[in-house]
């Protein structure tokens, strides 16, 4: 099960409550920003955040990865093959 709902304006969580794993998602003049790619590999969690948003992919205009654990950014490959290259993330992390 996943969880979407907004918590301030122009900001919208994105959460599985059985893994207690959350990401975000940022409305900015020029498109989406997700703040971690939540955890599904295949980009499940990040399509149905874009449905929920009337959003396409072309509307993603980067992704910022706090850290690299599977429930963070497993959905950071989907992005990059199907949304923008622009991903984010600390040297520290492997980027």
């Amino acid at each position: 099960m996943i969880e979407f709902f907004p918590v301030v304006p122009n900001v919208w969580c994105l959460r599985r409550p059985s893994y207690l794993t959350c990401s975000y998602v940022v409305s900015t003049d020029a498109g989406y920003v997700f703040i971690d790619a939540s955890m599904d590999s295949q980009g499940a969690d990040v399509k149905y955040a874009l449905t929920q948003l009337g959003a396409r992919t072309d509307e993603v205009k980067g992704v910022i990865l706090t850290h690299w654990h599977n429930d963070h950014s497993g959905g950071a490959k989907f992005i990059e093959e199907n949304c923008t290259d622009q991903i984010f993330c600390h040297d520290y992390e492997g980027g």
